[in-house]
């Protein structure tokens, strides 16, 4: 059978949304590993909570994304508990904090459609006049 992977949105820490430095704390916690990532030796890391649904039995797991700013490596881990997660990144080269990333503002941008003017009213090709014949007889 299918393993079906639900990551839910996207979440700020996520670089698909460019890097803010105001984003980074300097350790993970229960409360905040949603909304913050961490730096260590360079590298930018941070935990998104994912659904696996395997031949109808639903887990969940925290995934755990790793990127070198400066040599470009990039790697993902699962943990089945989330204090592992939070353990193995926040200890991470010694817990010590590295150099931070570059901001990076998102790739792309949102754009609405231009509002198009108010279509005009149609005028009638021809009117219709009721009621005429019967006052010219009368």
């Amino acid at each position: 059978m299918a393993t079906i992977i639900d990551c839910g949105l996207a979440t700020r820490p996520d670089r698909r949304f460019g890097i803010n430095h105001q984003y980074i704390t300097k350790t993970l916690t229960p409360y905040n590993y949603r909304w913050y990532a961490i730096v260590r030796d360079s590298c930018y890391l941070y935990i998104q909570k994912v659904k696996k649904t395997e031949n109808g039995k639903t887990t969940v797991e925290y995934r755990t994304y790793g990127w070198c700013w400066r040599d470009g490596r990039e790697w993902v881990l699962d943990y089945p508990d989330l204090e592992w997660a939070l353990d193995d990144l926040n200890t991470l080269c010694d817990g010590e904090e590295g150099v931070y990333p570059p901001e990076v503002e998102r790739p792309w941008v949102i754009l609405t459609m231009p509002k198009t003017k108010p279509e005009q009213e149609e005028k009638p090709f021809a009117y219709q006049f009721s009621g005429f014949r019967k006052e010219e007889e009368e």
